[in-house]
């Protein structure tokens, strides 16, 4: 989600970045890898883009808010 939006956001079509994208998630080994390699992602993103978009804080940053919540509604 992160890397599509990252793509979209410096100017791509997000069905043509859709595309970029799905194409690495489907090729054979690793998917960052694959992102990396990517020429069409990597003409577009920098090292510190695909970094930002990979960093699983990002996810995990409720994490502590859902569970304090789901803890508050237990009967």
């Amino acid at each position: 989600e992160r890397l599509l939006l990252k793509l979209v956001d410096k100017g791509n079509a997000r069905e043509v970045a859709y595309g970029w994208v799905q194409r690495c998630a489907l090729a054979e080994g690793e998917f960052r890898g694959m992102v990396a390699a990517d020429p069409d992602i990597s003409r577009n993103l920098s090292k510190a883009d695909l970094d930002d978009a990979f960093d699983v804080r990002h996810a995990l940053v409720h994490v502590a808010t859902v569970i304090n919540r789901a803890l508050e509604e237990q009967p």
